[in-house]
């Protein structure tokens, strides 16, 4: 189907695609920078753990260690994600000139100037957070330790971000949102829930006392059911954080993240009920599978409802401030990134695609038969031709796949393979290469099929230095070998000093390089042992 004949279909239930589209584009959702490098930031020894009630699963391979990589990875995200982005920064992700440091109660905004610049040149807004967590002033407690000096550093600190963002307000003139959020809490039943509630509302107090235009840096308190470490009390409860912002509207906003809830609650239900009190609320959102397990997210229903009542009630006007939070080391943090994106933007495209006028009519009237048969119906309705045209007319990709490993993959790439001819290859390769060609054919002669015979001659290779099947004389030979022999030529051991192994385990063999530049493969050369020491 063609969009021209899905814009017809929606037509007929009285949805204007066009409008649709229009309007998604100028919607802002902040973009996370946190999903790139596990919540790490730039302010403490990230060969340390997470703390303060964060945490993250998986290892996969690339994640940014410099505030270079970072952005590098968020503009490969924003070539892919459609729509309005917003930057969403952490405290923590403050960068230093060399020799440069300042604790988190000592920040500056020329602590984040290079993210201003980064902003500047792609036209975007900003959110900003403070960082209580991952610190060794968290006792555990931040904002609500009995502790006076522990109180007034995370105090200065709040402050301090109440000043950034300021900054970022007036550099980048767009409002910034400032979320409070902390893990304060106990592992196990608490003598006194009260006092370290008094002393986080008084410190909250404090935090807004620094001069700010409500207009301009708007401050959130977000709450928790409970979290890591802190699973019998949270001091930041859902009763908390709603009391101190309904006494407090004239100088700040509450914020729910769906993760933050016990399973049976939905933030869908809650946003019109927020908004029949409040002007504004800011969202977080996430996909909980336990709790606030923070998973990429999909285009499942809990996202698709939050997005029909983000719409219904108002929410595009400026009423809800959308942001991401989310963060997944176990796959591709791109990939990552891009996806949960895009499935808040096709949420909300999928919800201004509904005859939402039309629909409440039949509520009123008690026509619930007519109601339930019409939601039914909209879902197979042709929503991704319309997502499709949308993807196109912000130019980028309407399939992700095809952005990420598509034509671009075809053009200009590097990759792991050797060349066909005889002449720039290894004697023993060109043997193996005659026996497949003859057996096989010439298909099956691929880097993998060297990779794959590499693999057994680094293992006979080691049993003969064993002089031993002897599983413990392998093991031992292994881990005091130097090199081998293997069909690409020696391949040597290492690991020790990369990857902090006990032993020599990781194999470096000499590696085949081509490429493909536009769509014409090409041999380039090999990458041996001394051009890894180099």
């Amino acid at each position: 189907m063609s969009y021209t004949e899905a814009k017809e279909k929606y037509a007929a239930l009285g949805v204007d695609t066009e409008a649709a589209i229009e309007r998604l584009k100028t919607v802002p959702v902040s973009l996370h920078c946190w999903q790139g490098d596990d919540v790490r930031g730039f302010d403490t020894d990230p060969s340390k753990p997470l703390t303060g009630g964060i945490q993250t699963t998986g290892n996969y391979p690339g994640r940014a260690r410099t505030p270079e990589e970072l952005m590098a990875d968020i503009d490969k995200v924003l070539s892919l994600i459609p729509g309005t982005p917003k930057m969403n920064l952490h405290a923590s992700y403050a960068i230093f000139e060399d020799g440069e440091w300042a604790d988190r109660d000592r920040l500056e905004p020329k602590h984040f100037r290079k993210w201003v610049d980064f902003c500047k040149k792609r036209g975007l807004g900003c959110d900003f957070n403070p960082t209580f967590f991952s610190h060794p002033k968290c006792d555990p407690l931040t904002l609500s330790s009995p502790n006076e000096e522990t109180r007034r550093f995370w105090i200065d600190h709040g402050r301090a971000c109440i000043r950034i963002s300021n900054y970022l307000a007036e550099e980048l003139d767009e409002p910034v949102v400032m979320n409070i959020w902390t893990g304060d809490g106990f592992k196990d039943i608490p003598a006194d829930r009260m006092g370290p509630r008094v002393r986080y509302r008084e410190a909250i107090d404090e935090i807004l006392s620094e001069p700010y235009d409500f207009k301009k840096v708007k401050p959130c308190i977000e709450s928790k059911v409970f979290g890591i470490g802190v699973e019998a009390y949270t001091v930041g409860s859902a009763e908390f954080a709603l009391s101190y912002a309904a006494y407090n509207r004239d100088k700040c906003i509450p914020l729910m993240d769906n993760g933050h809830y016990h399973p049976t609650e939905v933030v869908s239900d809650k946003i019109p009920a927020l908004l029949a009190f409040f002007p504004e609320i800011a969202l977080h959102v996430t996909r909980p599978i336990r709790w606030d397990s923070d998973h990429v997210v999909l285009f499942d229903d809990e996202t698709k409802e939050i997005a029909r009542e983000i719409v219904r009630c108002g929410g595009l006007e400026g009423r809800v401030n959308i942001a991401l939070d989310y963060f997944d080391a176990s796959i591709n943090r791109i990939s990552a990134w891009v996806t949960g994106y895009r499935n808040v933007q096709k949420a909300l495209l999928f919800a201004l695609l509904q005859p939402n006028d039309e629909l409440k009519v039949m509520q009123d009237a008690g026509d619930f038969t007519k109601l339930m048969v019409a939601q039914e119906e909209l879902k197979t309705a042709p929503f991704g031709e319309v997502w499709d045209e949308y993807c196109r007319r912000c130019g980028k990709p309407a399939d992700v796949f095809f952005g990420l490993l598509g034509e671009e993959y075809c053009k200009n790439v590097i990759f792991p393979g050797q060349s066909l001819e005889k002449e720039y290859n290894t004697e023993a390769w060109g043997e193996l290469f005659d026996r497949l060609v003859e057996k096989y054919g010439v298909e099956t002669a691929s880097n993998w099929t060297g990779n794959f015979v590499n693999s057994l001659l680094e293992a006979i290779g080691i049993f003969q230095q064993a002089g031993s099947v002897d599983t413990a004389s392998f093991v031992d030979a292994w881990k005091n070998a130097e090199s081998v022999e293997v069909i690409y030529g020696t391949c040597y051991f290492g690991g020790q000093e990369t990857y902090g192994l006990d032993c020599n385990r990781v194999a470096i063999v000499p590696t085949p390089i081509s490429c493909i530049k536009d769509g014409v493969a090409e041999f380039k050369g090999w990458f041996t042992y001394e051009d890894y020491l180099k």
